[in-house]
């Protein structure tokens, strides 16, 4: 009998989406973010600034960040960011996008992070979380 392959998706609110194929371990490469800051922008947008760290040497990491905000009519305010990041290690990498689709207001917003990063040869690793986010002036 053959072992079978399993996937693993697992979403906390306030944890982290891990996918994984075969037998996972501590060996597993990974990717994660810190934001440090959240500064609304005169155009109403948001400048979020923080710091990537990856578990191997990766030649290119993507963060695609979607900021809501509660009030300012139905749903609220919902905005998207993104970035490329040439490279990414054990010492953090600092990153800085702006997100747009406010306008938004200081005051709490919740943000949902989705990275990935690459060697760009063979190995990759994703992550998801959720955090609560201070904007402020």
């Amino acid at each position: 009998m053959t072992p079978k392959k399993w996937m693993v998706l697992t979403l906390l609110t306030v944890g982290f989406c891990v996918v994984a194929a075969g037998d996972a371990s501590a060996g597993d490469p990974y990717v994660d973010a810190t934001i440090t800051s959240a500064t609304l922008l005169d155009s109403g947008g948001v400048r979020i600034e923080g710091t990537l760290t990856c578990s191997f040497a990766a030649a290119f990491t993507e963060i695609d960040l979607r900021l809501r905000q509660h009030g300012g009519g139905r749903g609220g305010r919902v905005g998207d960011g993104y970035d490329l990041v040439n490279s990414c290690g054990a010492t953090p990498t600092p990153f800085t996008l702006v997100v747009s689709g406010g306008p938004y207001h200081p005051g709490w917003g919740s943000v949902e992070a989705f990275l990935n990063a690459c060697d760009g040869v063979s190995t990759c690793a994703f992550r998801s979380f959720v955090a609560p986010t201070r904007i402020s002036r």
